[in-house]
């Protein structure tokens, strides 16, 4: 029998995903902080911070999201 996501925790981790990626994408290009010292906080390699920036300039122009006007 195949599980559904929701019971799995699939369907959670995609939303962490996604929040995390928009974060990444506003801390590195909007606030300027390096990508080194995001990686430390997330406990990622700074190429997983690289790839979340560039899913999250995509979902952000995608769906028109901005930080703060």
């Amino acid at each position: 029998m195949v599980k559904s996501p929701k019971e799995t925790g699939r369907g959670r981790q995609k939303h962490r995903v996604r929040a995390r990626d928009l974060l990444c994408y506003w801390t590195v290009v909007e606030l300027g902080m390096p990508m080194v010292d995001l990686a430390r906080k997330f406990n990622i390699t700074p190429s997983a911070v690289s790839y979340a920036v560039q899913r999250g300039e995509k979902m952000a122009k995608e769906q028109g999201y901005q930080l703060g006007t």
